[in-house]
């Protein structure tokens, strides 16, 4: 056999043993892919749409409009409005000289519920009646339960899930934590199953699952990235997880599988994958809508947001699944009578004695200083590992002049003379308690007069304001009491720099039934050394408690919002409350 056989022999076996493995390898068991959903078929229904904070689009109860918060056509201010999901012209609802947020409808679609301004005041609205009901309750993503009556919202303050009876005004807490954030919560089609985004102190982020009814959680499934938004299928049973870039994640609430999401471009020239901010799965099972932009290609920071404002299209798409059953995804959960709240306030139940109570514990660190004739606000941090657990600040020593809100665990104090003061505050849960004592030495206030004045090398910011802030009461004698008319004098003016349309929102420390007063406003054109005066009536009311009654301000300009430059204490006085 010479070379050139050998050759050809060699080469025939290469080819046959190379034919041989690609045909077993072509007929190994290839592994099935996991659960995945595909957004497809996006269409555009409302362009460019600006918004100061954020816009969450939301479809109403038939999935056949979809209502959400923007600015449009060069106004200044958010406007509501709805569009058909099938394409047309938007139809403005609502308007206001306030910014609107988280606008939803109710389940019978005949009201609508949103925030406004910057304190997140919820209102109702009712469609018949084209009127407009402020509730004394401040949050985010505000939704109207079953039964039209009860409010399920995210508190502004201590970022705590909570529920508002409108008839009775009865309201609780559904989680009780001080060392996280819940928020964004949706109520399953059962109108009981509750799932919602815990942020703890540590980043971590949690879904969460609850029953509304007896308050019962457990978490579901935990990520160490940012999450956005929340939203879930007819059936509750896959959620979609929108991160703070913009992608997206499914998560099977019963097993917690992970099934990925991606969005399919119909545009071939789209090289780039659209980012979403807080979809919104349709109740029929086979729509979502969101807002979306393209990510910028060279952008270090969320591309939803240009200059302070909210920026991006208002898309619809239809949304496939595969490896998933249709039932998972389409079939509704039979609605569950629940009952919240009683005409009544509802006694507190003792708790049991078979329950083993764990103490709350103080963990803020307290002030050692202050200026005298200045106000000292130092806040009480505690948390109680018993997560449903009612806690109860109060001042046990400590100056006359000084107070402790029971509720937030906030002690107000306006310094007195120079010299060393004691303090113990008490945290309790109404079984077992924890104290703190320390001491706070006061510092004489500067004499100016005497200390030489250096001016600032340092051109002025332009956006600076300067504020007077004055209580005016009928009768002079310096309280306000029930029944009695009085007024609030708020004199603003900017340093160096025209403002228009500078909104005001007045914050104050009382409940609902101590006073009557409208916290927003508007000071139409704000110019350097003059003044401009608003002149805001305050009354009195039945329930107002005995006590100072703090108010301070938010102003909200163009460039931004800041705290009022001056702040007010004035002293609430009720005889008939001081007679017993």
């Amino acid at each position: 056999m010479n070379k050139r056989q050998v050759f050809d022999s060699f080469l025939s076996a290469f080819l046959f043993l190379f034919v041989l493995f690609l045909f077993f390898q072509c007929s190994k068991p290839q592994t099935a892919p996991g659960p995945t959903f595909t957004i497809q078929n996006q269409r555009v229904l409302v362009p460019n749409i600006i918004s100061n904070y954020v816009c969450s689009p939301r479809f109403d109860p038939n999935s056949q409009t979809v209502i959400f918060n923007a600015r449009l056509d060069g106004d200044s201010w958010d406007g509501i409005y709805t569009v058909p999901t099938d394409g047309g012209d938007y139809r403005k609802i609502l308007e206001a000289n306030d910014d609107l947020y988280f606008p939803s409808f109710s389940q019978n679609g005949d009201k609508i519920i949103y925030c406004q301004g910057f304190s997140r005041q919820i209102m109702v609205y009712d469609i018949a009646e084209n009127s407009s009901e402020k509730l004394p309750i401040f949050g985010n993503t505000p939704v109207l339960l079953a039964d039209n009556e009860t409010v399920l919202y995210s508190g502004v303050i201590d970022a705590n899930l909570k529920l508002y009876h409108i008839p009775s005004r009865q309201s609780r807490n559904l989680t009780e934590s001080y060392i996280s954030a819940n928020f964004a919560p949706v109520v399953l089609s059962d109108n009981i199953q509750l799932h919602w985004i815990e942020k703890m102190r540590n980043g971590v982020y949690k879904l969460v699952g609850g029953d509304i009814g007896s308050n019962s959680s457990r978490a579901l499934w935990q990520s160490p990235r940012p999450l956005r938004g929340l939203t879930t299928s007819p059936g509750g049973q896959w959620n979609l997880i929108n991160f703070s870039d913009g992608t997206l994640l499914a998560i099977n609430s019963k097993d917690t599988s992970i099934a990925t999401v991606s969005v399919q471009d119909d545009d071939p020239k789209q090289k780039q994958t659209p980012l979403i901010s807080l979809p919104d799965w349709s109740i029929s099972g086979n729509k979502v809508v969101y807002t979306s932009v393209l990510p910028e290609k060279y952008s270090t920071t969320n591309p939803f947001f240009k200059n302070g404002h909210f920026q991006a299209d208002l898309v619809i798409a239809d949304i496939r699944w595969d490896k998933i059953s249709n039932a998972d995804i389409i079939r509704s959960l039979q609605p569950q009578p629940v009952i919240l709240f009683s005409e009544k306030p509802p006694e507190k139940s003792q708790m049991s004695t078979e329950k083993r109570n764990n103490p709350p514990k103080i963990l803020s660190t307290p002030p050692t200083t202050a200026i005298a004739g200045e106000m000292l606000v130092y806040r009480i941090s505690a948390v109680d590992i018993d997560l449903f657990d009612d806690l109860v600040y109060r001042k046990l020593i400590g100056p006359p002049e000084s107070e402790v809100l029971s509720k937030t665990g906030i002690l107000y104090w306006i310094a007195g003379e120079p010299g060393d003061y004691r303090f113990t505050v008490e945290v309790s849960d109404g079984i077992t308690n924890d104290r703190q004592s320390f001491g706070v030495t006061v510092l004489p206030n500067p004499d100016w007069d005497t200390i030489p004045y250096v001016s600032d090398s340092k051109p002025g910011t332009g956006n600076e304001y300067l504020a007077g802030f004055r209580f005016v009461d009928s009768n002079d004698d310096g309280f306000l009491t029930p029944g009695e008319s009085a007024g609030l004098l708020i004199d603003l003016k900017t340093r160096d720099t025209i403002r228009n349309n500078v909104s005001l929102q007045l914050l104050i420390s009382t409940s609902a039934g101590e006073i009557e007063i409208d916290r927003n406003h508007v000071f139409p054109t704000c110019i350097p050394d003059r003044w401009s005066r608003k002149i805001i009536p305050i009354k009195g009311l039945d329930n107002l408690q005995n006590r100072p009654i703090i108010i301070r301000g938010l102003l909200q300009d163009s460039i931004g919002i800041r705290f009022l430059p001056a702040s007010l204490i004035i002293s609430a006085k009720n005889p008939v409350l001081s007679g017993n």
